[in-house]
Order: structure tokens, then sequence, then C-alpha cells
């Protein structure tokens, strides 16, 4: 089976090219930064901009894959909140494009879309409660789950929670390595004790990721780590298994940063259907962040 990955040089795609099974052949693309994992059996590496609709036409026929892991994104949600244009257009358009030439080939897609559909306030959420974004970001995803449902493509949509795990070359911070490269500088910082979430580590992720291809699962999903934390107590975490200073991480509410876009307060996830239809049993914050300081692959 022949899979593309578009936006191959996120942190999930990192994890997706570190655990992709080796009885696929994985075609990856990217646009304007390559990947800086690779192992010899990507042997289509392509430049695709899914905003362009003749760039993917022309990718998805030269390729031919039988499915796509569609993660080509903003996530950056304050990025998103200023540059609601661009946003759109990467995330929804970006979709629309990828969905109108698998429609034509009978290419199956599998769409990353986040926590970020949700507004907070009915924790934990499972895949039956209505989404109800907050941030422009939230909104774009949720639009684009709308238009793959509608597209009469096969599909599934898998959310996840916000991830941790070592980034590609030239990927922005995830919240994990952002603190230990402030640590590690000896730098004070301020994480909030009142916003919550159960976070993902990107190579758990990913591992689900290639089950849900092997099973050829359709529909919904959430995936999500075991434990449900602030960032405040997050951030110790990764202090703690990292061995770096904690008395640098100081406790403020949301409030303290009153330029940011408007997070919701708690949009962890149920992990019953993970479980159930995956067998993947959810790992702890624990387990994936002294998973992640023995990763030897970076």
């Amino acid at each position: 089976m022949r899979i593309l990955i578009t936006g191959s040089n996120s942190l999930l795609g990192s994890g997706l090219l570190k655990t992709a099974p080796k009885n696929f052949e994985v075609a990856i693309s990217w646009h304007e930064n390559p990947p800086s994992y690779r192992r010899d059996s990507y042997s289509i590496k392509v430049n695709l901009d899914v905003e362009d609709p003749k760039s993917v036409k022309i990718i998805l026929k030269k390729i031919t894959p039988q499915v796509v892991i569609h993660l080509a994104s903003i996530s950056d949600v304050d990025y998103c909140e200023i540059n609601k244009r661009k946003a759109f257009a990467t995330n929804v358009v970006g979709l629309r494009n990828i969905l109108r030439e698998s429609k034509l080939s009978g290419i199956k897609v599998i769409f990353a879309s986040t926590n970020a559909v949700f507004d907070g306030n009915n924790a934990p959420y499972s895949e039956t409660k209505k989404p109800n974004p907050i941030s422009y970001y939230g909104y774009t995803k949720l639009q684009a789950e709308k238009l793959i449902q509608e597209s009469n493509v096969l599909y599934a949509i898998v959310r996840i929670t916000t991830m941790y795990g070592w980034q590609p070359d030239g990927a922005r911070l995830n919240p994990v390595t952002w603190v230990i490269d402030k640590l590690k500088r000896e730098e004070k910082i301020f994480m909030v004790t009142d916003k919550f979430i159960n976070p993902s580590y990107n190579l758990s992720a990913a591992k689900a990721i290639w089950k849900m291809v092997q099973k050829d699962f359709q529909g919904s999903i959430h995936l999500a780590g075991k434990d449900t934390v602030s960032r405040y107590d997050w951030a110790t975490s990764v202090a703690k298994v990292f061995d770096l200073p904690q008395n640098l991480i100081f406790p403020v509410e949301s409030s303290h940063f009153p330029d940011l876009a408007k997070r919701p307060d708690d949009t962890s996830f149920d992990t019953k259907k993970m479980i159930k239809q995956l067998k993947i049993k959810p790992m702890s914050l624990k387990q994936g962040l002294k998973q992640m300081r023995n990763e030897k692959v970076r």
C-alpha cells in the first residue's frame, strides 16, 4: 500500500516517519521546509502547496496513493487569530483541494484534527459531543471536518490533543521542548494553572494512526494521553524527568497573558473508543516523557 503524508515536516509527521510499518510505501510531501528525518524507502519526496489546486492534482496523479494522511496545516493558535485569511486558505481550502482529487481517484483521506474544536466547558470529550470552537484555529479545523464529512470520500477524522516530542528541524517548538529550552537557558517561565489537557506523545499518536490505516478505520476517533494536567503541572513534570530546575517555573492564571488568543479551560479527551477499537491504552505523561528522554533518533 502506498501512503502519502502531507505536512511531513511537522511533529506528527516526524512521528509517522519514525514509526512507519516497513510493508508500506510511504511518500512524503512538505511545503518550504523538507523533513529532517528520512529512511531509504522514502523513494517519493515532493514539495506540495496544498493551497494550489493544480499542484495537488499533479502530485496526487503522480504518486497515486491509496491513502492520504493529511497533516498540512497552520496550527499556531495565535497566528491563526491574526492571519485568518491565510489560516483558512491552508486549513480549509487546502483540504478541499485534497478531497477534490481524492474523490476522483478513490483515495481515502485521514484528516488530523484537534481538541481546539471544543469550547472546554464539557470535558472529557467523547467523539459524540458537539464541537464549539472558541478560537479561529479551532473554527478552521471544524470547517475542514465538515468538508470531509460531506465529500463522499472514504475518510477518517483523528482528533489529537496537544502533542509533545522531538520536533524535526525547522518546526516550531512544542510545549515540552519549549520548557526544556527555557529551563536549560536558566530562564524563568510562567505556566498557567487553569487550563487542562491530556497531552499526546507524538510517537504514540503516530502508532495509533498507522493502526487506523491497517484496520481501515473509518469515522472519527480521539487520541490522547492518560493524564489530564494543567500547563503548570505539565511543565513541572518535564523538569523532573529531564532533571531541570523546577524553581524557575512559576504558576499563574491565564489572565497573566491577556494578548494571547482565547484558550478553552479543559479540552481533555475521553479515550474509550481508542482503547476499544484500536486496542491502544493511553500512555501516562510520565511514560511519554521518559520515552522521549530516552529516544535516540531525534
